[in-house]
């Protein structure tokens, strides 16, 4: 079934050609939407002016934001394929029964 770990993402449970079909296609799907979700909040930037002041402030909490996405997506990847692998009944590997909580 292939290696779990920390950094895997949508694409790596989208190319494991072991799981069927349908499960690959929402896989690509996710990946899709969470790269798509990154971008965006990469981009989320506030430019604060103070004209009293005269001062700028620049925040880009949209990266901070955007890499926490991403670890979650990552954690929820391997859930997936662990769920995907017990749904095909083809005698998974008892060890997963303890990942998947």
């Amino acid at each position: 079934m292939g290696i779990i770990d920390d950094q895997m993402d949508w694409y790596d449970v989208a190319g494991n050609n072991w799981l069927p079909e349908q499960h690959r296609k929402a896989a690509a799907e996710k990946a899709k939407n969470t790269e798509t979700a990154v971008e965006e909040m990469s981009r989320t930037a506030t430019l604060t002016i103070d004209v009293a002041s005269k001062k700028a402030t620049f925040e880009n909490k949209g990266k901070q934001a955007a890499a926490e996405l991403k670890a979650k997506e990552a954690a929820n990847a391997g859930q997936f394929l662990i769920q995907a692998a017990k749904s095909m009944n083809t005698g998974y590997n008892k060890d997963l029964d303890g990942m998947a909580k």
